[in-house]
């Protein structure tokens, strides 16, 4: 009996290591095989950026051409916004790159505190922050706001300084 039980044992062993083999797991997300992961395109910083059709284009930002710019809402709002270039949930925020004094942002709703895909239909009033650094944080100040009205979660709108 005692033979039985340890050719079972080594046998269940030898399944679970090819199928490990069969699986190609080399711990590499980019290949195939490896990890999965949410689906979505990298972000500046190789972590997945959570997808959206959202689209915001700010005009009138001449004064800030060569810097980076993002428009978001707080928290406390109803609907909570944020528009950039990229977003990675739990990770960073980029900016989109002013040039012609224009800059064209994905957009999330935040609202829940989960990100998703922005396509809504609202008017809303955005504070729009720009600096020189590309990723929100320090450096990146809050410079006047932005009025949009989105159809299908695509907008444009006029920089008020």
């Amino acid at each position: 009996m005692k033979r039985i039980l340890c050719g079972f044992s080594v046998l269940l062993i030898l399944i679970a290591m090819l199928a490990l083999v069969a699986c190609g797991d080399s711990g590499d997300p980019s290949s195939p095989g490896g990890p999965s992961s949410p689906s979505g395109p990298s972000s500046p910083s190789g972590r997945v950026e959570v997808p959206t059709t959202g689209r915001l284009t700010i005009t009138g930002l001449g004064a800030y051409n060569s810097n980076y710019a993002i428009a978001r809402h707080d928290i406390n709002f109803t609907l909570v916004l944020w528009a950039a270039e990229s977003y990675v949930e739990g990770s960073d925020t980029y900016g989109g790159q002013i040039s012609g004094g224009q800059v064209t942002l994905k957009v999330w709703n935040l609202t829940g505190g989960t990100p998703v895909g922005y396509n809504g239909n609202d008017t809303v009033t955005l504070p729009v922050f720009a600096g020189p650094p590309e990723k929100y944080g320090p450096g990146m100040s809050r410079r006047g706001n932005v009025t949009v009205t989105f159809s299908n979660g695509i907008g444009s709108g006029i920089f008020i300084p």
